[in-house]
């Protein structure tokens, strides 16, 4: 058997509709895999996305030193941000929330994590409408 190096390639996957702009936001960040996602049910289930980045401390920081502190305070409450660490190389961040919230987390990703860039005007979604007056840090 030879050894083969193997690179990242980002593919076609099928996603719930209502997590896709979430999974696609976070596609975006380079050496990010998304492994399952769900879009959850309003009132029933949570959505959720499951992603592999690097170490536990990489991972860490893309969710703790990135994502939460961009999070609106008053969307913190159906956001949960959590990160597994199976060895010292590898580890899972999970993001879990509200449905109701996807497009408030998925705005925050989008033009904040994925870009990392920085500002101090309103969050727009894709759509350029502003979106529950999140800003932006």
């Amino acid at each position: 058997m030879s050894d083969h190096r193997e690179v990242l390639v980002k593919v076609n996957a099928w996603v719930d509709e209502g997590i896709a702009d979430l999974v696609s936001a976070l596609s975006e960040i380079e050496g990010l895999i998304t492994l399952e996602s769900c879009q959850g049910d309003t009132g029933a289930r949570d959505a959720f996305v499951i992603f592999r980045y690097g170490a536990w401390q990489k991972c860490g920081e893309l969710l703790f030193g990135r994502i939460l502190p961009r999070i609106s305070p008053d969307l913190r409450a159906d956001v949960s941000l959590r990160l597994e660490a199976h060895d010292t190389d590898t580890a899972l961040g999970r993001i879990t929330l509200e449905p109701s919230v996807v497009p408030g987390v998925y705005t925050v990703c989008a033009r904040n994590v994925s870009s990392d860039r920085k500002c101090g005007n309103v969050i727009y979604d894709r759509n350029w409408a502003c979106f529950r007056g999140i800003r932006c840090t």
